[in-house]
């Protein structure tokens, strides 16, 4: 697995079963980052407060595992951690995964 240095945030995006826990766990194990999944924080609010707690952590790299099958759902990340936290573009991005 090898990412941008200046990305900070990677939203997946993708059916159940299209690979986005996986690469999650990836990219947790192999480069650290922390991972954000509903599945084991049970909601999205939950979600969001671990999005927000790993963000505060300066040089932290976060990938959120949900399905995020739609725009609204997608740009939910992008604006907390543009708006909230002075992301920039540049530190930002959203991977759509098709089932194989």
């Amino acid at each position: 697995v090898q990412m941008t240095s200046a990305l900070r945030l990677l939203v997946l995006c993708g059916l159940p079963g299209s690979g986005k826990s996986t690469i999650a766990k990836r990219l947790s194990e192999e480069l650290h980052w922390k991972v954000v999944n509903q599945d084991t924080l049970g909601s999205r609010q939950a979600c969001m407060k671990a999005l927000r707690a790993a963000l505060r952590e300066p040089e932290s790299r976060v990938v959120v595992d949900r399905c995020n099958a739609d725009l609204a759902q997608r740009s939910l990340w992008i604006q907390i951690a543009a708006l909230e936290f002075g992301l920039s573009s540049a530190e930002l991005g959203c991977a759509w995964l098709d089932v194989p």
